[in-house]
């Protein structure tokens, strides 16, 4: 249990300083205060108090290091098909390179621009700036110039392209996401193992990498043991190739090369100290899903054992299942932005074998000969499958779960399966049952009543803001994309973790395809009472609070007749300009000259046509609040405009910088 306790204590204290919402340091501090009292019991304070201090050291220490300005050196940690990510001594860089040849363990050195990260990000959809954040991604590189230092001797993705580039469309997409963990988004067979929640199972995976390496070594030990253990660690080793950017395969090879070591008896110990291992090589894997989950899973399988040995081989067998269905729950939630599919584990277990069999093939076919016939069968076979689960493929629309809501669960889970260890079931069902009537609770819109607030989502280059008072809800404009379905995809979901099943209204400040692109996808996912796009739909009222538009001058342009809207909400007075121009905000401020705005959503996010010298002056508004996109193509905010907020005073904050922007009110 030391080396457990140090792990877990080195964990806690890089989670400090990563940061997050009041919620999640409220649950992480109730998680900290309960591995620290068993920590105690156990007689382990000090040392999981000074793993602790270790990992907020370490954590803190990168954090403060400086970007280096270039020419940029070190090794590749992780590709994708037209990115690579570069470690360097004090930094980590993205670098954009379509169709690069490059792989984990190669060594560059690049001379190029270094530029803050800002990647392009919606809210509710993949955020894929937070994913190379959890890599401990600071900064990317352009212009790049690429030297070759060191590569990598064997080239998998020549060798991949070599000997499965023949293969149809569907088998080689089966083989990239199983074998290769290359993922295509466009593929049927891809998006229909997405639309079932079994995109983990398409992945070379510790369970896959595992399983593969028991099946093949059978062989071995049915001649001795240690010709089986020689074959073990020779299949692993190989099989490692293809696996070296998936944690939970790295996982596996080093607890599989320290079993029988006479320092490390059990599993618990070796898995603890792998655990460690991984964070002194790379701190940032106790960000990364793939680590916690599956360190988690095997943990928990390791504490449950006694409880499970009481049981029938095959009650333990169905047993081990269920417990693996309860750790993997959140993840499902958590990534849904549609609902949690109901049955995704028995597809899991369904699909799993044809998955493995189409890994076996292209081992094989990777090191000896292609088998093209075998692995055009096996993936069709897996489509037709993946797609036929697909007809009966029920599911809740429940909200995604946050991040503390996760972190509550699993330590639930962990409570729960201490006191089964003691003997104390009555008390476990009490707590699994705590635990979930606060998840039901949760569901409801309570929030809604006990607090009114205002969120500018997060919707690129676009506006999109939900009013939430006493109860009820009204949406200021929807935002749009031409690549994508906005409201499915962005609102919608973002409604469901807010509690909102409809809306009073739909107000579209003007018809431009920014504000109003979604309105007919929006209208057909929710129920809207009504749609306000005039002058003469306003005042309107949600309860007491009243919404006025200012803007009724009839001028010409979309621009120009753009709704202004007005009210106050908990105190503050708002000002939302939708994309009015100056002439609008001059005729405002001559007919409301005692016109205030506490809060100022800025006018055509940030374009120096909006925004003018007087009409901030006549406001002087303490927050201003700029939609916009990240990288936009348009120049939005215009450096003019940031210059004369700023020579207000005002507070900026923009959404491509924070994401979705909130104020809440106790409502009153």
């Amino acid at each position: 249990m030391r080396l457990f306790f140090a792990l877990i204590g080195a964990l806690f204290g890089c989670f400090f300083i990563k940061g997050g919402s009041p919620a999640f340091y409220l649950v992480l501090s109730l998680a900290f205060l309960f591995a620290f009292s068993l920590a105690w019991i156990s007689k382990r304070r000090r040392l999981f108090l000074l793993f602790f201090a270790f990992g907020i050291f370490i954590s803190l220490l990168y954090s403060l290091l400086p970007v280096s300005s270039g020419p940029f050196r070190g090794a590749v940690i992780k590709t994708g098909e037209n990115y690579f990510i570069l470690s360097g001594i004090s930094a980590r860089y993205y670098v954009y390179s379509p169709s690069h040849p490059y792989q984990v363990g190669d060594f560059l050195s690049i001379e190029g621009y270094g530029r803050p990260l800002r990647m392009t990000a919606y809210e509710s959809r993949f955020d894929f700036g937070a994913y190379l954040d959890g890599y401990g991604v600071k900064a990317e590189i352009s212009g790049a110039k690429i030297t070759e230092v060191f590569l990598f001797p064997l080239r998998i993705k020549k060798r991949r392209d070599e000997v499965f580039s023949a293969l149809s469309p569907s088998a080689y997409s089966a083989v990239s996401a199983i074998f290769f963990n290359h993922k295509d988004y466009d593929s049927p067979l891809i998006q229909d193992a997405d639309e079932l929640n079994l995109l983990f199972v398409l992945s070379s995976s510790g369970f896959l990498y595992g399983g593969a390496v028991r099946l093949l070594s059978k062989p071995g030990f049915a001649i001795s043991k240690k010709a089986g253990r020689i074959g073990e660690i020779a299949i692993a080793s190989a099989l490692l190739l293809f696996s070296i950017g998936k944690i939970g395969a790295v996982r596996v090879y080093l607890c599989l090369l320290l079993k029988n070591h006479k320092r490390f008896p059990d599993y618990l110990s070796r898995l603890s100290f792998v655990g460690l291992l991984l964070l002194a090589i790379d701190f940032h894997f106790a960000y990364q899903s793939g680590y916690l989950l599956g360190f988690l899973i095997a943990f928990l399988f390791c504490f449950s054992r006694q409880y499970l040995s009481a049981f029938s081989s095959s009650r333990r067998k169905w047993g081990g299942k269920l417990l693996l269905f309860s750790l993997v729950i959140p993840s499902g939630i958590y990534f849904a932005t549609g609902g949690f599919r109901l049955l995704s584990p028995l597809y899991a277990s369904i699909v799993s074998p044809l998955v493995l069999v189409i890994y076996l093939l292209s081992l094989f076919s990777f090191f000896f000969f292609p088998l093209r016939s075998a692995i055009e069968l096996t993936s069709s076979g897996l489509e037709y499958l993946l797609a036929s689960l697909n007809q009966v493929n029920p599911s809740i629309d429940l909200p995604p779960i946050e991040a503390e809501g996760i972190l509550l669960y699993y330590l639930t889970v962990i409570v729960c399966l201490m006191l089964l260890e003691f003997g104390l079931r009555h008390k476990a069902e009490l707590v699994g049952g705590l635990f979930m009537v606060i998840y039901l609770l949760s569901l409801f819109p309570i929030s809604g009543y006990v607090f009114s607030s205002i969120a500018f989502i997060n919707v690129g280059q676009g506006d999109s803001i939900l009013l939430i008072h006493h109860g009820k809800a009204l949406l200021v404009d929807t935002g749009g994309s031409l690549s994508f379905d906005m409201a499915e995809e962005v609102l919608l979901p973002y409604f469901r973790r807010r509690r909102v099943y409809s809306l009073e209204a739909l107000c579209l400040t003007h018809a431009d395809f920014d504000h109003s692109g979604a309105k007919d996808s929006l209208l057909e996912g929710c129920k809207v009472k009504q749609v306000l796009d005039s002058p003469a739909d306003f005042p309107f009222y949600i309860d007491d609070l009243r919404i006025e538009n200012l803007n009724d001058y009839g001028l010409a342009g979309e621009n120009e007749s753009s709704l202004v809207l007005s009210f106050s909400l908990g105190g503050d007075a708002y000002l939302l300009m939708g994309d009015a121009t100056e002439e609008v905000e001059r005729r405002i401020i001559a007919d409301y000259p005692d016109l205030e705005a506490d809060i100022l959503k800025v006018g055509h996010h940030g374009s120096d046509t909006s925004s003018s010298k007087e009409f901030l002056l006549s406001l002087r508004p303490k927050v201003a609040v700029i939609s916009v996109g990240a990288g936009n193509s348009y120049g939005h905010p215009d450096e003019k405009v940031i210059s004369r907020l700023s020579s207000i005073g005002a507070e900026i904050r923009r959404t491509d910088e924070e994401g979705t922007i909130v104020f809440s009110y106790f409502a009153v």
